[in-house]
């Protein structure tokens, strides 16, 4: 790795570390400099802004839970066990990142919407995997839906509004993975029913 290379990934390390624990208005570059153990001005060789800092991370962050839903759909078999894997690896993502970093409902509420109007392109890239995984259950006869894009885009607006409350209230992941089996049932249930049972 190159020397400037190098820099770019600690301060980028220092940070992410900074923002989970203070939030994004409370945290300067002088505090990322100091943290990073480096010169303000070293700072600004690699970044013109905090926004530019904060952007970064958040493509960072975004790719890492991108890789762990890819990675958790490729070890499902079976379709359904494909979109259970995408549902728990996308909220409990989340729920891990707040435990891991021990953020509170504050930073979690003012770092989720800035987050979330950075991550466009991996939302959709989420998405297309999330619809993927729908049209390979209805072709294989497993799921019963006529528009899995827009089942793809329905799912997708629930979870991002799960992920707030997974993040600010879960004290332990486990209790998120076993909250999570009833909310599955329920999207199971309705993507089996089928045009013919619904009632008009």
């Amino acid at each position: 790795m190159r020397s400037s290379d190098h820099g770019r990934q600690e301060i980028l390390d220092a940070a992410e570390g900074l923002f989970v624990r203070y939030g994004f208005k409370k945290t300067s570059i002088d505090d990322v400099a100091r943290t990073a153990r480096i010169g303000k001005g070293s700072v600004y060789l690699h970044f013109s802004s905090k926004e530019e800092i904060f952007a970064e991370v958040v493509r960072r962050v975004s790719s890492r839970m991108l890789e762990t839903l890819v990675a958790a759909v490729k070890r499902a078999r079976s379709p359904v066990g494909k979109l259970r894997a995408f549902v728990e690896a996308k909220l409990t993502s989340v729920a891990e990142l707040a435990a891991e970093y021990h953020l509170g409902e504050e930073t979690v509420l003012e770092l989720l919407p800035l987050a979330n109007s950075l991550r466009e392109a991996h939302l959709a890239q989420e998405k297309s995997l999330l619809e993927h995984v729908l049209r390979d259950g209805v072709a294989s006869g497993a799921l019963t839906l006529e528009h899995p894009d827009l089942v793809a885009t329905g799912i997708m607006a629930t979870l991002g509004a799960l992920e707030a409350t997974m993040a600010v209230h879960t004290r332990q992941v486990a209790d998120v993975r076993a909250g999570l089996d009833e909310l599955l049932s329920v999207l199971l249930r309705g993507l089996n029913s089928g045009p013919s049972s619904r009632t008009t």
